[in-house]
């Protein structure tokens, strides 16, 4: 699944530019990082069809911009940031310009603040549980405890979990109507297929090679119309290969 976390995030927050670009199938972080680091907005096709920004430098603008917006949703710190863009190669950052970077984000997609974070936060310190789009419950007594650290990791965790869990509810729901698809696949063709894993938001078949042009669109099927309808699409991509190094 593409961006599954974030495109989660713009269901819930509701904001209407985030969805707006999911929508219209942008480049997310690069048309962030154009409102964030003022760069001129400007967009082209390439020949495969796909957005590209002329303006966007990956290392200076695009790769920064992305760390940050996947780490907000897990309340990351202008210091936690900062290392991850380190081991990233991106130079020319500090811990109070990755606190205004946080910050920028946040002004760009205001809701995502408003309706996921503090929404969150504000619920679980009412219940001392939170849910997620598959109703499963997060019990987080640490939210009311009087240690600020122990609160703010309860707090922390609060819209992690809606965020993450509903994203991994997701995969589940395409993973069951996948399964008896693949059960019938087999029986039917006659040739060897088995579920080998399920990491985070990705799906992992072994199966015979001959099978390829039937799995890959079926799988494709599964992530992207019979898991849930979002207020954005939902994307997926997928590969293949005869080992693990040529799949990644």
């Amino acid at each position: 699944m593409s961006q599954i976390e974030m495109r989660v995030a713009a269901h819930i927050s509701r904001d209407p530019l985030l969805c707006r670009l999911f929508r219209e199938r942008r480049d997310i972080h690069a048309e962030t990082a154009i409102k964030i680091f003022g760069l001129p907005d400007i967009r082209e096709r390439d020949a495969r069809g796909d957005w590209v920004y002329p303006s966007v430098d990956k290392m200076k603008h695009r790769n920064p911009t992305k760390r940050a917006g996947f780490g907000v949703l897990t309340a990351i710190s202008g210091a936690g940031l900062l290392d991850q863009l380190r081991m990233m190669g991106c130079e020319g950052w500090d811990k109070d310009s990755c606190d205004e970077l946080i910050e920028d984000w946040f002004k760009v997609y205001p809701l995502v603040r408003t309706n996921v974070i503090q929404a969150c936060r504000a619920g679980c310190r009412e219940k001392g549980y939170v849910r997620d789009m598959g109703g499963m419950y997060r019990y987080l007594p640490g939210i009311w405890s009087d240690d600020p650290k122990i609160e703010a990791e309860a707090g922390r965790q609060s819209h992690s979990h809606v965020i993450q869990g509903s994203a991994q509810w997701l995969i589940q729901r395409a993973m069951a109507w996948l399964r008896p698809q693949v059960t019938t696949l087999r029986e039917s063709s006659g040739m060897w297929v088995r579920w080998a894993l399920q990491i985070h938001d990705e799906i992992l078949l072994m199966y015979d090679q001959r099978l390829e042009p039937v799995i890959g669109p079926l799988v494709l099927e599964a992530l992207c119309d019979h898991s849930f309808k979002l207020r954005v699409p939902i994307e997926a991509n997928h590969s293949y290969g005869l080992n693990w190094g040529v799949l990644k």
